[in-house]
């Protein structure tokens, strides 16, 4: 199946435009020269350093993803065998101390290590294995799909459909039992019987809350009351009766604190004054998502999760409106006249739509002891006929991480039935060992090409 049949892919340049409280920017390029003359607007002398990031970065990413992003580390004895290449890569320490190494000036330093949050961790804490994500997009780019999420959701449930899959809606899982060799779940449409599960949904709530007596992996249930959640987030969609023309489809707009907005996010005790957030526009490249001469605007503010600070509906009414002064002011001029929709999506919601442990929006946390096989395995090791898939398992949050998270958890199904199995993604990529050195330089190769 070609996904060109079933999705369109439009590229995206510049990848991202980060905004700086100065009022200076520097904008992820395609283009690597282009790029560099944004960065050298910045800091000439760091030139050099950020060349040399990107290629440590580089060797990273042919380790850690390319080789090891589809591996199911099953136990220590596998996280050891990975170690010594790892190691010599100095992925232990985190992401913005490896920056620092080749970066001085401060900017520059947020530009290339913010990273992590976009997958729930901490550019303080988070191993320096997540520089890979600047090399990852410069490979392959960066795309949006057209019609927007929902359409490459519809894509895959088309494709999903085609080989025999039924959906069932808004049909909750209230309990999940296992007897006689099968799963029994109970749910808000009936009983379903099933010999294998794939849970999809936030593992520590649902072990806590669905699994049941021998469907429940009681040691996995018991270190999940104990995970370092990721942080949750705050978001705003507008929908205005204006376009800005002049601005691209993403935008990493920072406060005045980095470091400390940061431990206020993830620490607490309470919800940060001040605040950073990712700016979406994506009519600037889909026309399709509103009316002619209007624009969709999307927001999104890292915030504590409910298990860090307690928040309250007064909060979110503070943070809307301090958000939207802070986008007309800085990108947006005459945004709040122009609003004809709009809507908010909370912590609150993450924890009772979504049904997410406190409210997270990443699932468990980037750090160091909750990566590879310090996260929940894809295969149960409790529960014959137990899988789980997504941003909670291995190897991670964003979506390449839980793409390849599907490719890890079909693999021990496959094993599991005694099917053949699936290419590996070195196998899909077929990176010369030349090629991946000059890979970042020249982006715009083509995604996966099936699903």
């Amino acid at each position: 199946a070609k996904m060109k049949d079933y999705v369109t892919l439009d590229r995206v340049d510049p990848f991202y435009t980060v905004h700086f409280p100065d009022k200076t920017h520097v904008s992820h390029w395609s283009d690597w020269e282009r790029f560099l003359k944004d960065v050298e607007t910045i800091s000439p002398s760091d030139l050099r350093g950020v060349e040399q990031f990107f290629e440590h970065s580089e060797r990273i990413f042919s380790e850690g993803f390319l080789n090891l992003g589809d591996k199911q580390f099953t136990g220590l004895l596998d996280m050891l065998k990975a170690a010594p290449s790892l190691l010599n890569l100095k992925v232990v320490q985190s992401v913005y101390s490896l920056t620092s190494k080749y970066v001085k000036d401060e900017k520059l330093r947020q530009l290339l290590s913010f990273h992590p949050l976009l997958i729930g961790g901490n550019p303080f804490a988070a191993p320096a294995v997540y520089c890979l994500i600047n090399v990852l997009e410069r490979i392959w780019g960066v795309w949006h799909a057209r019609g927007g999420m929902g359409a490459l959701c519809e894509a895959i449930l088309k494709r999903y459909e085609e080989i025999g899959g039924q959906k069932l809606l808004a049909c909750e899982a209230k309990e999940i039992h296992r007897e006689e060799n099968e799963f029994r779940i109970h749910t808000s449409k009936g009983l379903i019987r099933a010999r294998k599960l794939i849970v999809g949904g936030d593992i520590p709530k649902f072990c806590q809350t669905v699994l049941k007596g021998k469907a429940k992996p009681s040691f996995l249930s018991f270190r999940s009351q104990h995970f370092k959640l990721s942080m949750s987030a705050f978001l705003v969609y507008l929908g205005c009766n204006r376009q800005w023309p002049e601005l691209g489809q993403h935008h990493i707009v920072l406060g005045p604190r980095y470091k400390g907005l940061i431990e206020d996010i993830f620490k607490g005790p309470k919800l940060a004054e001040d605040f950073s957030y990712y700016l979406h526009l994506p009519t600037r490249t889909d026309k399709s998502l509103a009316p002619s001469g209007h624009e969709v605007v999307y927001a999104l503010v890292p915030v504590p999760n409910l298990d860090t600070v307690k928040l309250q509906d007064t909060d979110y009414q503070r943070l809307e409106q301090a958000l939207l002064q802070d986008l007309e002011e800085r990108l947006l001029p005459g945004l709040r006249a122009s609003i004809q929709e709009k809507a908010r999506f909370s912590p609150h919601q993450f924890e009772s739509v979504l049904k997410s442990q406190g409210g997270n929006a990443f699932a468990l946390e980037p750090r160091l002891i909750q990566s590879a096989s310090f996260r929940p395995t894809n295969r149960s090791r409790e529960v014959e006929g137990l899988y789980f898939v997504g941003a909670g398992t291995q190897p991670g949050a964003g979506i390449p991480g839980v793409l390849t998270s599907a490719r890890i958890t079909i693999q021990s199904l496959l094993e599991d039935l005694g099917r053949s199995g699936l290419p590996k993604i070195a196998q899909l990529s077929a990176f010369s060992a030349e090629e991946l050195r000059n890979s970042w330089k020249s982006s715009g190769a083509a995604p996966y090409a099936s699903i």
